[in-house]
């Protein structure tokens, strides 16, 4: 049996994730200023889940 983190996990999902985003992209031929706005919004979008969910954990933790 093998034994393997989660990181190695996370990366393997997060291969087949951008390979399917590539397939898409040559499929459908998105612009790739549309890409980066897209990309963006949801680092922005993610910053603002872990700073909000930080805040809950530590206002519940004490």
């Amino acid at each position: 049996m093998e034994f393997k983190s989660i990181g190695q996990e996370s990366l393997k999902y997060r291969k087949l994730i951008l390979f399917c985003l590539i397939i898409f992209i040559k499929k459908y031929k998105i612009l790739e200023s549309f890409l980066k706005y897209i990309f963006t919004y949801f680092k922005h979008f993610k910053l603002k889940f872990d700073y909000f969910y930080l805040n809950n954990y530590f206002n519940f933790s004490f």
